[in-house]
Parts: C-alpha cells; structure tokens; sequence
C-alpha cells in the first residue's frame, strides 16, 4: 500500500486561546501518512520485538501490520467487531485478539495477508458477558506483569452505545478474567504511569481523563479522581470526545480526540493541557509510540459513518499517521504473558 506524505507547518507557537488555555506548535513536527485509510482504525499497538506496528478495522474486523512500509492484514472471523491486537509473549508470532465478547489466539507471522491460523473451535475466552449479548470489548493493553486490561461497551444496532452497559476487566496471565468494575459506557483509552503506581483510564462518554492509585502486586485501583475534563475546553464541541490514548516517558498523557481533530498532550500531574497537535482528519480514534527510538507517535482515524461530502473534504480520513519531532519518547508497550500451554488454541 502506497503512502503519502502530509508535511505540517503548524506554524503557531505559544498562542493564548480564547478558551485560556495555549496552543503550542512547532514547525519542526511533521506528520505524515504512513498507511492508506480504512473504515475504522484503532488499538495501535507497536512491537519493538519484531518492528512492526499492529492496529486493527474494528467494523470490518480486520487486523493490520505495518513493518517497513509494507501493510498487511488478516481478516477476523465469527466477529462483528474487533477490538485489539496484542503480542503473546515468548512466542514467535502469536497474538490475542479480542472481538465481540470473546478472545482468540491468533498464529500470524504478518508476511502475507489472511495467513493466520485461528482456530475458531477454541476461544481463548468464549462470551465474557454472556448476560450482555449486545456487548463487545472495545479498547484494551497489558501491564507489566503481562495481565491484559480490557473494556467492554454495549453497542445498539443502530452505532450508539448504551449508558453504563460497559465494564473494565483484567485478563489473568491464566486465562481467567477479573472485574475491576462496572457501569462505565465508552471505556477506552487506558495506560499506567512508568513507576506503576497510578493508572490512567477513559470512559469517552464523560470526556475525561480519570486517574487512580494502582497497586502492582495485587492489580487494584483505589483512590479514583478526574484528571482532565474536556468540557474545561468550550472551544471543543460537546460530541468531541477523548478516545485512545497513550503515556510517554515523562508520565504525560497522549489523548486521541475524536470528532476533535487533534492529539492533546495533558500533564499527568496537574490535568493541565501542555499542547494540542493539530490532525489534518477530524476522527483521531487512538495513539502509540514506536518506531526504533520510540520517538515516532502513531494515530490511527476512522472514516466510519462518513457521507460523501465528508468523504471528499478528508479523503485521507481513516489513514494511519505517524508523528515525529514531539521531543518525547514513549514506553514499550507490554506483551500477554499467557502462563498455560498455548498450543492448545489451535
């Protein structure tokens, strides 16, 4: 798949806004497309193992790899949606993907689209909320131990999510999940800060940025309070919401505002918002640091819903983006680490 290039000139720096808070830019950042659009890109997840970007089409059911500039993708079965793509640890080329309700194993070595083998007899998780059939997991990631944290939502038939349907899990590196707990409505992006103490989490819906005390050796959360609230922020439309999101190695935050056309940079500390990165689409579902340096900010966008005027006013809405020049780095994401034999998924 060809990519094209987008040169921002983000020509601002250090402009007070209306709204009071600053909009910071820099003419050495540059972002550019580095894979053609999909319907609807999500759950960036970078392997510093094997180089390669994975993402997913979450309505198409697809997952995607980037690795030297070359893209492919292995189409999911049994599935409406899918969620996230995400390395098993000490193997070669198996993953977890989580759709609907369920997980599998997927064997993948990303050469050659619809390669994998799946053995779709075998899930790895078989209907997490088989109370909710109309409930899917949407945003995921693994924490240093290698336990999987998910959230799941309840989509309608009609796209829209229903109020509280949705709950955050921990996948145990047994394969037995755990709730954290319930009645959130969009759960989304999630990250830890980088002495795992605290732990970040977004439930779209509210437009905020929650953080809470995180105990590493038991996994618990206590102490929640909200960080950063969007709707601080008037000059964002009330259907602006935050989506994915990604922490770098200074423990700020790295939030995908879809609707908002943008990445913001929020300080984990104070809730302040340090700077906005200006996305040339305005539907930014997802971010993730990668690249050799992990100084590459990946984007993912979605083009779903779009009509044709949308269409031709963002013809590249739904294309994956990389930033370079933010002066941050970013952590290496975290592997499953799944405990039992793996082999006996396939």
């Amino acid at each position: 798949m060809a990519c094209s290039v987008f040169l921002s000139s983000l020509l601002l720096l250090l402009l007070p806004l209306s709204n009071g808070y600053v909009a910071y830019s820099n003419k050495n950042i540059k972002i550019y497309r580095v894979t053609g659009p999909i319907d609807h890109g999500e759950a960036p997840h970078w392997d510093p193992k094997r180089q390669a970007l994975y993402f997913v089409d979450a309505f198409n059911t697809g997952i995607y790899r980037l690795k030297d500039g070359i893209v492919t993708t292995q189409t999911i079965g049994n599935a409406d949606f899918v969620g996230t793509v995400t390395p098993v640890a000490d193997t070669k080329s198996k993953f977890l993907i989580t759709s609907d309700t369920n997980a599998w194993i997927m064997d993948w070595d990303g050469s050659a689209n619809n390669s994998a083998v799946i053995n779709y007899r075998r899930p790895f998780i078989n209907d997490l909320e088989p109370t909710k059939p109309n409930n899917q997991i949407n945003d995921g990631k693994a924490d240093t131990h290698g336990q999987f944290w998910l959230g799941t939502l309840t989509r309608n038939a009609d796209d829209t999510v229903t109020t509280t349907g949705g709950s955050l899990y921990m996948l145990r590196c047994d394969g037995t999940a755990k709730k954290l707990f319930e009645n959130t409505t969009i759960s989304n992006g999630l990250d830890w800060n980088s002495h795992d103490t605290k732990f970040y989490f977004i439930d779209s819906t509210n437009r905020t940025v929650t953080v809470f005390d995180y105990n590493r050796e038991d996994g618990t959360l206590s102490n929640w309070k909200e960080l950063f609230k969007l709707s601080d922020y008037p000059s964002y439309a009330s259907d602006v919401i935050p989506d994915g999101m990604a922490a770098d190695s200074n423990d700020n935050l790295w939030v995908a505002l879809y609707r908002g056309g943008a990445v913001i940079n929020v300080d984990s500390q104070t809730g302040n918002l340090i700077r906005v990165i200006k996305m040339p689409v305005s539907h930014v579902t997802s971010v993730a640091f990668g690249g050799k340096n992990l100084d590459i900010l990946y984007v993912t966008t979605s083009r779903h819903g779009f009509n044709e005027s949308m269409l031709n006013q963002q013809p590249s809405a739904g294309s994956t983006f990389a930033i370079e020049g933010l002066g941050v780095t970013g952590n290496n994401m975290n592997d499953y680490r799944y405990q039992g034999n793996i082999q006996q998924f396939f």
